[in-house]
């Protein structure tokens, strides 16, 4: 797991609510950038992340824990991209 997921993890406190979540394991692939990563493949990568909160099982639960993240969230979350904690629309 990366460092800013295990940091977000550590400001949501008791996760057990999102036990069993489609993307646990999977951290990289919901980050908002990769080093070296073309827009194209970030794109890719977004869809796939997306596709997967799409069939998550604890989708709801991760929707209403948006307005709980931190403010400087970034990436996928709950099937959205987040740019600074506000839903991006790219």
């Amino acid at each position: 797991m990366t460092a800013p997921a295990l940091a977000l993890l550590a400001a949501l406190g008791p996760t057990d609510g999102l036990a069993g979540a489609a993307c646990t394991g999977r951290a990289p692939m919901f980050d908002a950038d990769l080093d070296g990563e073309t827009g194209e493949d970030r794109e890719a990568r977004h869809d796939g992340a997306r596709g997967l909160c799409g069939d998550c099982r604890v989708l709801e639960v991760c929707r209403a824990s948006l307005d709980s993240l931190p403010p400087q969230m970034t990436g996928i979350w709950a099937g959205r991209l987040l740019d600074e904690g506000k839903v991006s629309h790219r």
